[in-house]
């Protein structure tokens, strides 16, 4: 796009998008902080590993698609083993395979998977790991259902109130 161009939506309808709700576009960066939520295998990683994970900066590597990406950073110990009787993966898992570098599960994952998943980043930071470059520096921050719910709500709102504002339709 140039400055000047004029964006039309809908069928046929010729609206023209005047005012974008740029509040409503994620701040994408190279040092993205991930909120996410613990679990449901957080306690199968060791005390070190917690801390690792919450506190430790990773690196998104070149191993990424669809599917999901690769961290490399600090490792993520576990208590017993990463292994786990297979169940089912959420968009954002973050499973913790044997060599204790997490990988984040994207659009393409497994439905299933036998790791760990040391919690599932919030559907709101979703994008902006998938639009991250590698060499992108992750830190992990933990929040409760509670505020992952309010901060997709709140998202959620704003789409919705765009979208009536603009007289787009919201499905």
């Amino acid at each position: 796009l140039r400055s000047g161009d004029r964006i039309f939506t809908g069928k046929g309808k010729g609206k023209l998008i005047r005012n974008h709700p740029w509040n409503l576009i994620p701040a994408y960066s190279q040092h993205l902080i991930l909120r996410f939520v613990p679990g449901p295998q957080d306690d199968e990683l060791s005390d070190e590993g917690v801390h690792a994970f919450t506190t430790g900066t990773y690196k998104l590597t070149d191993r990424m698609d669809r599917m999901g990406c690769a961290l490399k950073g600090p490792r993520i110990t576990h208590r017993t083993g990463p292994d786990i009787i297979s169940d089912g993966i959420a968009p954002g898992a973050v499973q913790v395979p044997g060599n204790g570098q997490p990988m984040i599960l994207l659009a393409d994952r497994p439905t299933t998977g036998g790791y760990v998943k040391a919690g599932t980043v919030i559907s709101a930071d979703i994008p902006l790991i998938a639009q991250a470059l590698p060499e992108a520096e992750v830190r992990f921050s933990p929040v409760n259902l509670i505020k992952a719910r309010e901060i997709y709500i709140k998202k959620e709102y704003g789409l919705r109130r765009y979208a009536a504002q603009t007289g787009l339709r919201w499905e």
